[in-house]
């Protein structure tokens, strides 16, 4: 069955549809123009304050006599847009070769600015007995020090010692 409208009756179908989607529109507009002041203050807050470090250890590796100690260069590179404090710590992996590994990571005193990185040393000391290789892990923490601060950084890389044959061996050769 086919419905037509009567000569001189207007159809309001067509105008109906038209009301209906202006309506739609200007909802959408208005809910997604209600969020932008939300969303944009979080973004610009947050993520342009947060501390950002990147940790580089040179060289990646060393073979170190038993008996000896071996130093390693750390580079902390502030990536972020403020300046930043960090704190040092290394450890050895927890096997039982590591056990004959110790490593003692010096600080960077004084904030690394914005674009610009900072060097200390990692003395990895072997005793007499050490041997195979030990993996040792050094954790870098940032602190920004932006007013409020955003949030800290964390960052770590690993380096891998192993017992050379030189002197203190366990290892004995007839």
């Amino acid at each position: 069955m086919i419905v037509v409208a009567c000569p001189g009756v207007m159809d309001s179908r067509g105008n109906q549809t038209r009301k209906q989607s202006k309506a739609a529109i200007f909802l959408m507009a208005l809910l997604l123009f209600s969020m932008v002041p939300a969303v944009a203050p979080i973004a610009s807050a947050d993520g342009a304050r947060d501390a950002s470090i990147s940790v580089t250890i040179m060289p990646n590796g060393q073979d170190i006599n038993p008996g000896e100690s071996g130093e390693y260069t750390i580079r902390v590179r502030n990536t972020g847009s403020d300046p930043v404090t960090v704190q040092i710590s290394s450890s050895e992996e927890g096997t039982a070769e590591c056990g004959q590994y110790s490593s003692q990571a010096s600080q960077i005193t004084g904030p690394i600015d914005a674009g610009t990185y900072e060097e200390t040393t990692m003395n990895v000391t072997l005793t007499q007995t050490a041997e195979a290789s030990c993996d040792t892990t050094v954790t870098v923490s940032a602190a920004d020090g932006a007013t409020p601060p955003g949030q800290p950084a964390q960052e770590t890389s690993t380096v891998t010692t192993t017992a050379g044959d030189g002197s203190g061996s366990a290892i004995f050769r007839c």
